[in-house]
């Protein structure tokens, strides 16, 4: 919303560029060897926003909100963490499973 009404442009694009370029050297540099967390940073990110926007705000319906908003989030990024964390069947091909001798 903020960069529709601002006047300087260049400081939008160059905090975008700059904001991307970081996340993208986190992800591609430190997260590529396990990509579990991924979930948790995206939540704690998202949360960290909404709890800026709701104190900025000031108004009691944007802390239920922001409380609401915390929480979904959090409990989005856990379910899909244990989703990631279950153990994986891996299905052996009928090709190489053994045939019984006769």
């Amino acid at each position: 919303m903020s960069a529709l009404k601002a006047e300087q442009w260049i400081d939008v694009i160059a905090g975008g560029l700059i904001g991307g370029a970081l996340s993208t050297i986190m992800f591609g540099m430190v997260l590529r060897f396990d990509l579990r967390v991924v979930p948790a940073l995206i939540a704690v990110y998202l949360t960290i926003n909404v709890l800026a926007d709701a104190l900025q705000k000031q108004t009691p319906s944007a802390a239920v909100l922001a409380a609401i908003s915390t929480a979904s989030m959090l409990a989005l990024a856990w379910a899909v963490t244990n989703y990631l964390l279950r153990p994986m069947k891996i299905a052996v091909p009928e090709a190489a499973q053994p045939k019984p001798a006769e």
